[in-house]
């Protein structure tokens, strides 16, 4: 209460206490909710920094997660990008991320809560320093082709592999540190890349949930652009739980194949090895633009040349499906720009108790 003189007709004037500052944990929250993935507001971030500690240790302690699509935009967010913490970060394919994430200002404040990447790498020690990476989206830059040596140096947490662009891939060489966590692979061909070849070959310890090869449809202007994909029946059998694969052309690599006629003697071969003992996938989802499936069978030892492969068509393997207890087989038909294809999903289930059955017949 402020005193009055003698005589002083003005009224009696209270001053409140001040205010305390608010916590670091609400004004957290405060710049949660009015920032987002707008690159506007978060360059109002650095100016932010300058209002008290408090204020500056929130700005500090809040995971940012933003996208660059630019090289001014990485520029003016340099700053920022340095000073405070990211969650989730991606770059398109232009940018040359890769000088941010090696500096150490930027691997001081994010190297413990980057949990989510996107940018094109070449350094063999550069993801290394990020140990909390979760997901993970690599794209093929000036390096046309993915080596899995860019991935050593111990991300224990990766869950979520995706290779976009690499005309040619190479996963049996993945770190062994990797594999207990990994659970998802996703590759995405470049479009319009001709003769472009996957071979589909995963260490025998990966064991994944989901495994998808895109083939690019809607973005491609001719079957030959789409990829031509060669996996082991054994892999999809017995290391992938969900697989869609988009090619061109499949080709599935058979321990024992019978090239006696009929065909459909091939697709009973075909779902004997996915109802193996040990198999673990539960839905194979094939889409496939020469309409056909590919079964490759070995090569004798004292054979000159490989052994023909052999052509399948999807509705052999539904026929053949339909006498198989524990599997379930639907055909499609999509159109995806200038595609017309097959859509071939099998699922796999337990079969009931009382049905005695085993695997293909």
């Amino acid at each position: 209460m402020l005193e009055q003189g003698p005589g002083s007709l003005a009224p009696a004037v209270t001053v409140p206490e001040p205010l305390p500052p608010l916590p670091v944990d609400v004004w957290v929250r405060i710049l949660q909710l009015i920032f987002t993935e707008d690159l506007t507001p978060l360059k109002s971030l650095v100016r932010l920094q300058l209002v008290s500690r408090t204020v500056l240790e929130a700005v500090r302690s809040l995971p940012l997660t933003t996208e660059v699509i630019s090289e001014p935009a990485l520029q003016s967010l340099r700053p920022l990008l340095q000073a405070c913490p990211c969650a989730s970060l991606s770059f398109h394919r232009s940018v040359d991320g890769e000088s941010l994430l090696r500096h150490p200002g930027f691997r001081a404040m994010s190297g413990r809560t980057l949990t989510s990447l996107r940018a094109v790498v070449a350094c063999t020690d550069t993801l290394s320093r990020f140990p909390a990476l979760e997901r993970l989206v690599l794209e093929a830059g000036a390096i046309q082709r993915f080596y899995p040596s860019v991935l050593h140096g111990g991300l224990r947490n990766l869950r979520s592999l995706s290779l976009v662009r690499f005309p040619e891939m190479e996963l049996q060489g993945l770190d062994p540190v990797l594999l207990p966590s990994l659970r998802e692979v996703h590759v995405t061909p470049r479009p319009l890349a001709l003769r472009c070849a996957f071979h589909l070959a995963l260490p025998p310890a990966l064991h994944l949930d989901r495994l998808v090869l895109h083939g690019s449809f809607p973005d491609i202007t001719s079957p030959a652009s789409a990829p031509v994909v060669d996996v082991e029946a054994g892999a999809l059998a017995r290391q992938v739980a969900a697989c869609r694969i988009e090619a061109q052309t499949l080709r599935v690599a058979m321990p024992r194949l019978d090239l006696r006629p009929p065909r459909a003697l091939c697709a009973v071969d075909l779902l004997r090895e996915l109802c193996c003992v040990g198999a673990t996938w539960t839905e194979l989802d094939l889409r496939l633009l020469d309409h056909r499936l590919w079964l490759v069978p070995p090569t004798p030892p004292d054979a000159l040349v490989p052994a023909p492969a052999v052509g399948l068509h999807p509705e052999d393997l539904l026929v053949e499906a339909a006498r198989v207890p524990c599997l379930m087989a639907t055909l499609s038909w999509k159109q995806s720009g200038i595609c017309r294809y097959p859509v071939v999903v099998l699922s796999r289930f337990d079969p009931s108790p009382g049905d005695d059955s085993d695997g293909a017949r």
